[in-house]
């Protein structure tokens, strides 16, 4: 007779990048090493699929459904939810992963949303769904598994969560994916979808910031995989071929011997296999010089890499309200002058809309991350809301002042209303600090920043007024915003691009699209400080002309005595270097 099946799903980010599903991974090589699990159940694991339809006739006998619910794939998770249980009503459909709520108000908000979901996991899932497996298989009582919420009519919310589960104390017990043979059986299958490696080291992280899922009440203990694991799953990825890995540790490099290690053993398999050449990595947060040193190990290897330096903002106020303040903002500064002195990039992030932050604070942050470095950039992020965070409780909305808008997500650079139903993000817009029109003035003034100076496109010419007048950068880029709203006609190219900035901000306030289309690129969707750049590159001879009248009407407004000679040398320069 067949035995029920299991169906493990990770729907992936519909996008052009697509890593190795390590989440559901675990799941399945964690079920499938518990014998009474096997031999109840067939465990079956599927990825990257965006029509039930396609992968149904693989199933003879599904008897649970777990679905991999993310905030990059909640629409197609519960799309493909409904479906199964339409096909099979008799399965339980099972929930977990990020974006599923811990708190009993969003527990109730999301059963009475979804009448299809039986079960949500919370937190780490490896434990609780093996029991939920094991529960079902006898016809136990899911009240006896801690850790989930379950649906039960006769119940007095209509649902029943039992005690939370403890965080596990050694992750190890959970075989590895990459070495158990579960992906190579997703390799073969679909291998021409991956185009990257997921790996982890550590889970947990010890800090509680307020706007992040890690930092969640329980997470603070770091558990560590041991290193052997580690570096025989890095082996793996090299002997595929996996030019892109992305390493899902939240504090890489807080472990400075052992880190060390894993930058050396990476360095050894990449010469040996070709691969990998390219890390992506959350560093640690309090980092010191010794993050310098595994930087410029990965570097020393041929492992392109960037060190990221998580600001978030520069005011006080506004780091002390999102639980950040423990992070030093001078050993960021120390850090990136140790990194700029060794040739190593640095990548500063900034989140706009964060309670307290005003927009002279955020204005004056950004500024202090204008460094005369060609190895360091700036990202500005807008503030999102985020499942299991506390900034996204009722009590932070309230206290913050916050108001959001819901926006239609999308991947940058991928066409617009291609593939399945767009995901959706929740934005904040308003704070008691920052007032919806000087957010909408900030996001302009905060993208034009991103691209006249973090991508380069009139990074000289303002270096140029700082060095030679001592003129602030933002002093010159709001007078290029005001005096282009003001004379659209004078200057086509830049008012283009700056309109495109503000149609953003009202798109993202009538709770459009997070993407912008732009002429001549048809439906391919741009995040807007790209399409910012885009459109100034597109013609760029107009652009720099637009530029050199914009210094002069500067200067003469500022009554600035720049020579005009001088002024088209370093317009042309500004030309001649940017690609």
């Amino acid at each position: 007779m067949t035995k029920p099946e299991v169906i493990v799903v990770d729907l992936g980010v519909a996008r052009h990048i697509n890593l190795l599903p390590l989440a559901t991974g675990y799941i399945v090589s964690y079920v499938n090493s518990i014998p009474e699990i096997t031999d109840a159940y067939d465990i079956k694991h599927h990825c990257f699929v965006d029509d039930f339809d396609q992968c149904k006739h693989e199933w003879s006998n599904p008897a649970v459904f777990a679905i991999s619910y993310y905030v990059w794939n909640v629409k197609a998770a519960t799309k493909f939810a409904k479906m199964a249980k339409e096909a099979f009503p008799d399965c339980k459909i099972v929930l977990g992963g990020s974006s599923v709520p811990g708190e009993s108000t969003q527990v109730a908000k999301l059963f009475k949303a979804l009448p299809f979901a039986d079960i949500l996991v919370h937190g780490e899932g490896e434990e609780s769904f093996a029991d939920i497996l094991r529960t079902l298989s006898t016809h136990g009582d899911l009240s006896n598994v801690p850790g989930i919420s379950f649906r039960q009519p006769d119940a007095p919310e209509g649902y029943v969560t039992p005690p939370k589960r403890s965080r596990m104390k050694n992750i190890d017990i959970i075989p590895s994916p990459y070495l158990d043979g579960s992906f190579d059986q997703i390799f073969a299958k679909y291998g021409d979808k991956i185009t990257g490696a997921l790996f982890e080291t550590t889970r947990g992280c010890p800090y509680t910031c307020s706007f992040c899922e890690w930092g969640r009440p329980g997470q603070s203990k770091l558990v560590k995989h041991d290193l052997d694991r580690v570096f025989a799953e890095i082996e793996w990825i090299g002997k595929k071929g996996y030019f892109y890995s992305f390493c899902a540790d939240a504090n890489f490099g807080i472990l400075k011997d052992r880190d060390m290690e894993i930058a050396e053993h990476m360095g050894r398999i990449s010469k040996q296999y070709g691969n990998p050449r390219y890390l992506s990595v959350s560093w640690a947060k309090n980092s010191s010089e010794h993050i310098c040193d595994i930087a410029g190990e990965f570097r020393d290897q041929g492992i392109a890499t960037q060190t990221t330096l998580s600001v978030q903002s520069l005011n006080d106020p506004t780091l002390v309200a999102i639980k950040r303040k423990n992070i030093e903002v001078e050993d960021y500064k120390n850090l990136k002058k140790l990194l700029h002195e060794r040739n190593l990039p640095t990548h500063t992030e900034f989140i706009l809309g964060l309670p307290e932050e005003t927009a002279d604070s955020f204005r004056q942050g950004l500024v202090k991350g204008m460094t005369p470095s060609l190895s360091d950039r700036v990202s500005v992020y807008l503030c999102q809301m985020l499942e299991n965070t506390e900034l996204g409780t009722a009590e932070s909305r309230e206290e913050w002042g916050i108001e959001t808008r819901v926006c239609k997500s999308g991947i940058h650079f991928g066409m617009i209303d291609e593939g399945r139903e767009p995901e959706i993000i929740e934005i904040v817009v308003n704070t008691n600090s920052m007032p919806v029109e000087d957010w909408k003035k900030t996001v302009v003034f905060a993208f034009a920043s991103c691209g006249l100076y973090f991508f380069r496109l009139a990074f000289f010419v303002i270096s140029f007024l700082r060095d030679q007048y001592a003129v602030s950068p933002d002093q010159f880029i709001q007078f290029v915003i005001d005096r282009v709203s003001t004379n659209r006609e004078a200057y086509p190219a830049m008012a283009q691009a700056i309109g495109v900035l503000e149609g953003y901000v009202e798109n993202v306030l009538d709770n459009g699209r997070q993407l912008v289309t732009i002429p001549n690129y048809g439906k391919m969707g741009f995040l807007a400080q790209e399409a910012f750049v885009t459109i100034l590159l597109d013609d760029a001879d107009n652009y720099y002309d637009e530029l050199g009248q914009l210094v002069t009407a500067f200067c003469e407004a500022q009554d600035l005595n720049l020579n005009a000679s001088i002024l088209n040398d370093v317009i042309r320069y500004q030309k001649s270097r940017m690609p």
